[in-house]
């Protein structure tokens, strides 16, 4: 029998047009634990927090708490683990004749008090047992009632799981933040916010740092007084002093007089909203009480442009989403900027990944730009761009294309301009009345 492949060939292909890019909704807290080993988790809710280990005043929990209590709210985070060696672990409540665990790794090991207890009695009891066990870490007595658990081999992840008696008190920096964060990255890079629950100055620059050339967004908190007292010209020290010095499109900061997650509040709220479809500033966020500040300290920490949250008119608001770059200036300008770039850049790789060969002709050109134009009319659509003036789009001919480029295969020159939407946040009215 003759094939009928022979007479009718059909060959059907099947294509993925699917491209990794970043979730604007997406925010990464970070921050030291030992509940997991994995560089990160996602969550939905506290409540897969709790079953996972963490505790309800774990620095993770109160940022996470404050994210899903916000309305709107974004459907998910991403915890990701800091590398700590070691942790210092306190016994915090003394009880007779009680059993006393700490869990690694999923083994646990029990002291049970005596009818005398003592804090120190029940922690070097831990240690032995600890020592005894074949875990990979080495447990050290500190003789005050605290005990350090430290890896066996450096960078080596652990988990730990200790009973309500006792308390994590510290961790041991296992490497520098940028280390952490990129660490993570590499497995995970779909995240575009970031937040971390430290907020040690170093740290805070290290990583607004790193954020700038890595195109993330990055807001912290700081309850450094100098902001609020000192002017900009006279202010060197505070960490919004120098991020503003530094001219960080990046970052924002948000004056608190006392340290609390606020930020990942504002991140909740906003990164649940469409990009051009809402400014940071004159936001009221659940669960936060406004700071009572003075005019002039309000005026010397937004000269700085650092943000606060305080009542006006007996409405709690956010003054006034900014960042630390003269230019951008706002938190929603760097977000509705960023999400059009990787939509342009998506839809031209989509077209360049999806056509046999786009000819480096008029034809071809118009065909990129055809993208490009598609692009920015759906950011004028979304609140990004404005409609008026009409934004420009310019292409060269294939005949004005250099050879060198022609032989590149590079599009140069398809250059477009248009206006920003903007966005009113203060008013200045004048007025005049008459008999």
């Amino acid at each position: 029998m003759a094939d009928i492949n022979q007479v009718v060939d059909v060959q059907i292909t099947v294509t993925n047009n699917e491209i990794s890019t970043e979730d604007f909704s997406l925010l990464l807290v970070l921050g030291y634990n030992k509940v997991f080993t994995e560089k990160y988790r996602v969550y939905a809710n506290t409540k897969g927090m709790l079953a996972d280990g963490f505790r309800a005043t774990d620095a993770e929990y109160l940022s996470a708490s404050a994210v899903f209590m916000q309305n709107p709210m974004v459907d998910r985070i991403l915890v990701g683990r800091r590398e700590a060696d070691s942790v210092k672990i306190s016994v915090n409540t003394v009880a007779d004749n009680r059993d006393y665990t700490c869990t690694i790794n999923g083994t646990t090991f029990t002291y049970t008090s005596d009818s005398s207890a003592t804090n120190i009695e029940i922690a070097a009891g831990l240690v032995v047992a600890i020592n005894a066990g074949t875990q990979p870490v080495t447990a050290t007595n500190n003789g005050d009632g605290t005990y350090m658990l430290e890896a066996d081999v450096a960078l080596a992840p652990y988990t730990v799981a200790i009973d309500t008696y006792q308390l994590i008190v510290s961790y041991g920096v296992g490497q520098s933040i940028v280390e952490d964060v990129e660490s993570i990255q590499e497995v995970n890079d779909t995240w575009y916010a970031i937040m971390e629950t430290e907020r040690d100055s170093t740290d805070v620059l290290l990583l607004a740092a790193w954020c700038e050339t890595n195109y993330k967004l990055y807001g912290t908190v700081s309850s450094d007084t100098n902001i609020i007292d000192q002017d900009l010209a006279t202010d060197t020290t505070s960490v919004a002093a120098q991020l503003r010095a530094l001219d960080y499109r990046y970052t924002f900061c948000i004056f608190r007089k006392t340290l609390d997650f606020i930020e990942a509040a504002l991140f909740g709220s906003q990164l649940a909203l469409p990009a051009g479809t809402a400014t940071w500033s004159m936001k009221s966020l659940t669960g936060f009480s406004a700071d009572s500040l003075t005019i002039n300290q309000s005026t010397n920490a937004l000269s700085k442009q650092c943000n606060t949250y305080e009542q006006i008119a007996g409405f709690n608001a956010i003054r006034n989403g900014m960042v630390f770059d003269s230019v951008f200036m706002y938190i929603d300008v760097v977000r509705d900027l960023d999400w059009l770039k990787q939509d342009i850049q998506v839809e031209e790789f989509r077209l360049l990944a999806s056509n046999p060969k786009i000819p480096y002709t008029d034809a071809g050109i118009s065909m990129c730009q055809g993208v490009l134009k598609k692009e920015i009319d759906n950011a004028i659509n979304m609140g990004i761009l404005a409609e008026f003036p009409t934004p420009i789009i310019t292409a060269p001919l294939a005949a004005n294309v250099p050879i060198i480029d022609k032989q590149n295969r590079i599009l140069r020159n398809l250059n477009f301009t248009a206006t920003l939407t903007g966005a009113i946040q203060s008013l200045k009215i004048n007025g005049q009345v008459s008999f």
